[in-house]
């Protein structure tokens, strides 16, 4: 939402009203690359990126070309919301694939924000890559951006209100303690370390906490990684436990499992990176799947 307030700063700088609905007014927004112009309302939208893609689709905007995961699948939560649109391939060559879709508006994020693909995309339409340095998106700011571009402020305000009331319904856990972990390999644990964490997020807006062992920790940028052994002292009133794509690995063979088992969460490759990468699809999705054991944590 900053950066929606920001845009909405630069157009009254420059003595003129937001603009309402199918207004044509130029649009200005500030990126970790300077800023980009987008001219017209955008109709076709490609989205290189899956916080970029959920963001839009919670818009009301369908992307004409969008990114999937390397099974050519998308989420659950995309699928819930009927969302129908053309793979691109990160494998080929991404400036053809994108030129044919004859977009009005690109986004990206990740590694495909580089300057060079920025560069190649900016060539064909207006493109939007990540808004700053952090190396995970801010979906709040993100849906702002996206609610001035489309000319749509209103929409994008309420479509993050929706996910705040979502997140308000969930009450009791204030206070209580979450551990979040992966299993990125053979033999091998990531767990956030830093509340601050977007795969925190959900909990830190619950108003829960690191268990204090977890949090004193020895971590490097904001997560520490301990051997799989140790999955037994993530001591906490939920555990939410995923795997890394093509790991192939079962948490609940670790040595220590049975111990967490009343308050663990099993989430799969593509529900970690959907908490990973929090939207403002995921969000609610992950909230119904993590909600029976955030009840149990209450009571």
């Amino acid at each position: 939402m900053r950066i929606a307030v920001l845009v909405a700063a630069l157009l009254l700088l420059a003595g003129c009203q937001l603009p309402e609905r199918n207004v044509q007014r130029a649009v200005t927004v500030p990126h970790a690359q300077g800023a980009t112009v987008v001219e017209r309302t955008p109709v076709r939208v490609v989205a290189l990126g899956p916080q970029w893609t959920d963001a839009a689709i919670a818009m009301g905007v369908t992307p004409v070309g969008q990114l999937t995961d390397a099974a050519g699948t998308a989420p659950p939560w995309q699928l819930a919301a009927g969302s129908s649109t053309t793979v691109v391939d990160p494998a080929k060559p991404l400036d053809q694939q994108v030129k044919e879709l004859r977009p009005d508006l690109v986004l990206l994020e990740g590694a495909l924000a580089a300057p060079r693909t920025y560069r190649q995309m900016s060539g064909i339409a207006p493109t939007v890559p990540a808004l700053d340095t952090a190396p995970v998106g801010r979906w709040r700011d993100q849906v702002g951006v996206l609610g001035a571009v489309l000319r749509e402020p209103d929409e994008a305000a309420e479509v993050i209100a929706a996910v705040d009331r979502r997140l308000a319904q969930v009450g009791g856990v204030r206070g209580r303690t979450v551990a979040v972990a992966w299993l990125a390999g053979p033999g091998q644990l990531i767990v956030p370390t830093d509340p601050a964490a977007p795969a925190l997020e959900i909990f830190t807006r619950l108003g829960m906490r690191l268990p204090d062992a977890l949090a004193a920790l020895p971590a490097d940028q904001g997560r520490t990684v301990l051997p799989a052994d140790r999955l037994g002292e993530l001591r906490a009133d939920v555990v939410v436990i995923g795997h890394s794509p093509g790991t192939g690995l079962d948490a609940t063979a670790l040595p220590g499992y049975d111990g967490l088992e009343d308050s663990a969460v099993l989430l799969g490759p593509v529900e970690l990176a959907g908490l990973e990468y929090p939207t403002a699809l995921s969000v609610p999705y992950l909230l119904d799947r993590i909600e029976p054991a955030l009840r149990r944590a209450a009571n």
